[in-house]
């Protein structure tokens, strides 16, 4: 039947009252007022029978409105201002308001719904799949459920290219019932949410009694060239709110934009931890996260398998009024949010974080959570314009972001899990900062390794390597010793000899290398490697504060003659910059020539050479006659000190020449 005006009080709906009923329901509104509710099945007055064995299609178009205008009053079982694409139902219990086959709702044009849509009923249920379709420019509806509200559901599928969805937008049911089959969301268009009513999206249900026991497969965005797209005020979450996923959640965006979060995992809160079985696969290939892109859960709860985030595009970066950069997204995690990865397999489940595309847009990348323990992390960058790469996490004032311990103020080893390690490996891009450790708070229980080598990259073109500062520790946060090695970092040119202030700024290369941290202790032996590329300085030390409890070594040792790779070495330094150190730094220079002075100490300060101090004994060693290396040449084109540059050194500096040094001088203090 068609209606196209007038107004009914009740409800609508396409089967019996109370009786089982056969064949095709369709529905087209495209006017009118409708104070109850629509139902594809029954009604719901009576707890026997009421089984529809067929299929429905409702479309609610036009001008047509379902809206109670505020009504509490039920009508039998259920509120008006709602559409179901099965029957309503009288309860949980009967099978009263199932449909044998599947269901079509399609909501456009102009139609107000009230309250929510369906897929499935109130009580009442598919048994095969759920069809929803939002479609619209002007089309506005409260919230939308793939499943039922009380009641499960089969497989669901969701497609909205208009209108708003103002109170959310789920896969599952809304406060209890499992979803058999899987969930399949495409999102390409419309708004969800509001600035002053935001609302999120979920791939699972809405309660701690869903499940969607199968896969959640969610697109936002039809392509990266679409031009239409979505605009969400809230977040994205390939799980559910409270709930479960059975199997795994996949998120892909293509092009939208996300004023929120966007999580692979599930949100949970203080009473109930919100899981997703399988895998968590998120993959952006364009738009803009106003907030952050998560691997992992928001709050309480935690995916079982693997987890992995690729970044292969964004919206570009822009400029502020103040000339600053706006990324595109503003930050990347591998973990979850305020609730820690614990995976089935610690040892094999862990987050994998890779960033593609030279022209991808991220302020910071983190291989593990914000305030989250992860068991270890992978960070492989191939390109991008990005402020600061993190293997491990961010941290916040009292909660940790941990790798290999779960999240405790105090980390033992009956708190450890996973391997502990984090990795970060810089294959190409723009990129402000890269950290082996972690931001503000969180420590990393096992070995910390940062590559940075342009020759290992697989991308097609190949990105430039910029880079202004690598640290093998962290910013703020404590960490194990590193090892950092420097391998090819892209063709030297003339500029960078004659304007090396500019090496990892706008020239190819790093501006300075530190094998400890910004501002933190760094605990264990570290050791950087420069094998190739182009770095203006080396500090075997941290850069402003913070004590290293172990060695430290420099080697500088050139091992390609690649022009692709570059080969600059400014000033090398065994301590630090302005951060004291305590013990004896060995440098080496092995092979390879370096164009500025070596200092066996720290750089210091002019006015405070307690500053970059070194207690101990520095040895510099220029040369190396092992066995082999026969055709090693060490070059210092500067000078050589077994001290620092206006750091002091409490302690006997040594310095040995093995080779030539060409036209250096040598100080031994």
């Amino acid at each position: 039947f068609r209606i196209k005006g007038g107004l009914i009080k009740g409800s609508i709906y396409g089967s019996a009252a109370n009786a089982n009923s056969y064949g095709y329901k369709q529905m087209i509104l495209t006017g009118g007022h409708v104070k109850g509710w629509i139902a594809g099945g029954g009604n719901g007055t009576s707890s026997n029978g009421g089984v529809t064995t067929g299929s429905t299609y409702i479309y609610v178009g036009g001008n047509c409105r379902v809206d109670s205008e505020g009504s509490n009053t039920k009508i039998n079982s259920s509120l008006g201002g709602q559409v179901f694409g099965s029957g309503s139902g009288i309860d949980g219990t009967t099978n009263w308001g199932q449909m044998l086959y599947g269901t079509n709702v399609v909501v456009a044009d102009n139609a107000y719904i009230e309250r929510n849509v369906f897929g499935g009923g109130n009580f009442g249920w598919t048994e095969e799949t759920a069809n929803i379709y939002l479609t619209g420019d002007k089309m506005s509806v409260g919230g939308v459920y793939g499943g039922a509200n009380q009641n499960k559901g089969d497989n669901v599928q969701v497609f909205m290219t208009g209108g708003t969805v103002r109170d959310g937008l789920y896969g599952g049911s809304n406060v209890e019932g499992v979803v058999g089959g899987n969930v399949t969301m495409q999102i390409n268009g419309g708004q969800v949410g509001t600035l002053s009513n935001p609302a999120n999206i979920h791939g699972g249900g809405y309660g701690n009694s869903t499940t969607v026991s199968g896969n959640v497969n969610m697109t936002i965005g039809e392509g990266i060239s679409a031009n239409d797209w979505v605009k969400v005020y809230g977040n994205v979450y390939g799980g559910s709110a409270l709930g479960t996923v059975g199997g795994n959640a996949a998120i892909t965006m293509n092009k939208g934009e996300i004023n929120g979060n966007l999580f692979g995992g599930a949100l949970g809160n203080d009473t109930y931890a919100a899981q997703v079985n399988g895998n968590v696969v998120v993959t952006v290939n364009g738009g803009k996260v106003t907030g952050a892109v998560f691997g992992c859960n928001d709050a309480n709860g935690t995916p079982k398998g693997m987890v992995s985030v690729t970044v292969n595009g964004t919206d570009a970066t822009t400029l502020d009024g103040s000339g600053n950069k706006v990324y595109a997204l503003q930050g990347v995690y591998g973990g979850g949010n305020l609730a820690h990865y614990n995976p089935t397999t610690a040892t094999n489940g862990y987050p994998k974080v890779v960033v593609n595309n030279c022209l991808t847009s991220i302020r910071d990348v983190y291989g593990g959570g914000n305030a989250a323990a992860v068991p270890q992390t992978d960070v492989a960058i191939y390109g991008g314009d990005i402020g600061r790469v993190f293997a491990g996490g961010n941290g916040i004032s009292g909660t940790p972001a941990n790798v290999g311990y779960q999240n405790k103020l105090e980390p033992t080893t009956a708190n450890s899990y996973g391997n502990g390690t984090a990795i970060a490996k810089i294959y190409g891009g723009t990129i402000g900062q890269v950290f082996g450790g972690s931001n503000a708070h969180g420590v990393i229980r096992n070995n910390v390794s940062v590559t940075i080598d342009k020759s290992q990259s697989t991308a097609n073109p190949k990105c430039d390597m910029i880079v202004g500062e690598v640290y093998g520790g962290g910013n703020m946060a404590e960490s194990k010793a590193a090892s950092v090695i420097i391998g090819c970092t892209g063709t030297l040119t003339e500029s960078h000899s004659t304007h090396s202030e500019s090496i990892g700024v706008s020239l190819e290369g790093i501006g300075s290398v530190f094998g400890g941290a910004n501002q933190a202790n760094v605990t264990g032996d570290i050791t950087v490697n420069i094998n190739s590329g182009i770095v203006a300085n080396v500090f075997g030390g941290n850069n402003q504060t913070g004590a290293i409890s172990g060695s430290i070594k420099v080697n500088i040792e050139k091992t390609s003659e690649s022009e692709d790779c570059g080969w600059y070495v400014g000033n090398v330094f065994g301590g630090g910059n302005l951060a004291q150190y305590s013990g004896d730094p060995a440098v080496n220079i092995f092979n390879g020539e370096v164009s500025g002075n070596v200092y066996g100490g720290g750089k210091g300060d002019a006015n405070d050479h307690s500053k970059g101090q070194v207690t101990g004994n520095p040895t510099v060693i220029i040369g190396d006659n092992t066995e082999g290396h026969e055709s090693y040449v060490a070059t210092v084109s500067g000078d050589v000190y077994g001290g620092g540059d206006a750091g002091n050194v409490v302690g006997t500096p040594v310095v040995n020449v093995v080779n030539k040094c060409n036209t250096c001088l040598l100080y031994t203090s």
